[in-house]
C-alpha cells in the first residue's frame, strides 16, 4: 500500500489549486494579512478625520492632538477544518486496478478530495467577504462575531419615490450620494469604484427611464452590454452569481436580489487576515519557524476503520481596514 504524501507537498498543492470564482474576495480583499498570533486576529479600522492643521506663532508650543484615529476589534481567529477517509477497501481497489501505478492513482484521489474541500473553503471565504461589506464579521455559518458599526448612511433602505422601480427616482444621483458618504467614512482614500447588483436591482436599472434615455446616446450605449448595465457614474457594476445552501438546504444568493453594494477600492481598505494553523506539521504553526500559508493539508493512517485520512484546514478572515462599502436596498 502506498506511503502517505508529505504534509509539505500536500500543503503546497492545495495552496496552488485554482480558486473557485470569488469576485468580491479577489477585487476587494486581495491583500493578505498574516497574523503571528495563533489565537486572535486584530482588525484595525482607520476612521475618517480630514481635519486641517491650525497655524501657530513661531514661539508657541506645538498643538497637542489625539492620535485616536483607529478603531480596533480583536476576536478569536476562526478555524475551518475538514477531513475525509480514503478507506482501505478503496485503496485495495486502486492497488488491484493500477498495480505498480497505484501511487499515481492515490495522488489523483487525494487531489480530487483536496479540490472539493478547497472549493468549499473558497465559497465560505467569499460568503464572509460579502458579509464584511454589509458591515459584520461572521463565521462560516453566518453567526455574527463582530460589527463594524456602519452609520445609517452606509446601509440605506429606500422607499417611495426613491425606489429604483419608481420612474421618479434617480439611481445615478443615489449612487453619487453613496460615494460621497464612503469618501467621508474612508477618509478620502478611495481610488476606484466597483459595485455588485442583485438580480432585481439590475432589472430595475435596465428598465429605468433615465437609464434608457442615457442609453440612446453614443456614450450611454457603451454602458449597456448584453442586457446589463456595465457602468454608471464611473462605477463598474457587476451581478454576483454566487450562491450557497443554508442549514435547511435552501439556496441563498450571496448578494440578495434587492441589494446594491457599492465599494470604494483603496490600498489599505480591506484584506484577508489569516492565522497560522495549530498543527505540529504546519509551517508557521506550533514548533515551526516557517511562514504560514492560508491552507494546510496533511495525510495520516487510520487503524480502525483502516484507511488514510486527508485533511484540509485554514484560518482565514476577510476584514475591512476602512469603511469603504455601502449596502443599499433600492428595490423592495
Amino acid at each position: 500500500m502506498a506511503e502517505n504524501i508529505r504534509a509539505r507537498i500536500l500543503t503546497l498543492a492545495v495552496n496552488q489549486m485554482a480558486p473557485t470564482r470569488t469576485p468580491v474576495l479577489d477585487k476587494v480583499f486581495g491583500r493578505k494579512l498574516d497574523s503571528l498570533d495563533t489565537n486572535t486576529i486584530e482588525i484595525k479600522i482607520t476612521k475618517g478625520t480630514r481635519t486641517l492643521m491650525a497655524a501657530i506663532a513661531l514661539d508657541a508650543a506645538a498643538t497637542v492632538t489625539s492620535t485616536d484615529f483607529h478603531t480596533k476589534i480583536t476576536l478569536p481567529a476562526p478555524r475551518f477544518s475538514e477531513k475525509e477517509l480514503i478507506t482501505a477497501a478503496k485503496l485495495a481497489q486502486i492497488d488491484a486496478a493500477m498495480g505498480r501505478g497505484h501511487k499515481a492513482k492515490l495522488k489523483e484521489e487525494v487531489s480530487l478530495l483536496q479540490s472539493d474541500k478547497k472549493a468549499k473553503f473558497d465559497r465560505t471565504r467569499e460568503f464572509m467577504a460579502v458579509k464584511a461589506l454589509e458591515g459584520v464579521v461572521v463565521d462560516g455559518e453566518g453567526n455574527e462575531l463582530a460589527n463594524y458599526g456602519f452609520p445609517a448612511a452606509l446601509k440605506p433602505v429606500m422607499a417611495g419615490t426613491d425606489l429604483w422601480t419608481d420612474a421618479a427616482s434617480d439611481p445615478m444621483e443615489a449612487i453619487e450620494e453613496m460615494k460621497r458618504e464612503i469618501i467621508v467614512q474612508s477618509d478620502g482614500a478611495v481610488t476606484e469604484w466597483v459595485a455588485w447588483a442583485g438580480k432585481d436591482v439590475m432589472a430595475a436599472l435596465r428598465r429605468h427611464p433615465r437609464i434608457l434615455e442615457l442609453a440612446k446616446s453614443e456614450l450611454g450605449a457603451s454602458i449597456v452590454r448584453k442586457g446589463h448595465i456595465s457602468e454608471l457614474t464611473n462605477t463598474t457594476i457587476e451581478t454576483h452569481e454566487g450562491y450557497y445552501r443554508d442549514g435547511s438546504n435552501t439556496v441563498q444568493q450571496m448578494i440578495p436580489d434587492n441589494v446594491f453594494v457599492l465599494v470604494g477600492l483603496c490600498p489599505d481598505g480591506a484584506g484577508e487576515a489569516y492565522a497560522p494553523v495549530v498543527d505540529l506539521e504546519a509551517g508557521g504553526g506550533v514548533g515551526s519557524d516557517g511562514k504560514p500559508q492560508i491552507f494546510f493539508s496533511k495525510m495520516w493512517d487510520e487503524e480502525d476503520p483502516s484507511g488514510k485520512w486527508v485533511k484540509v484546514e485554514g484560518r482565514p478572515l476577510p476584514v475591512l481596514g476602512r469603511l469603504i462599502s455601502c449596502w443599499a436596498e433600492p428595490v423592495l
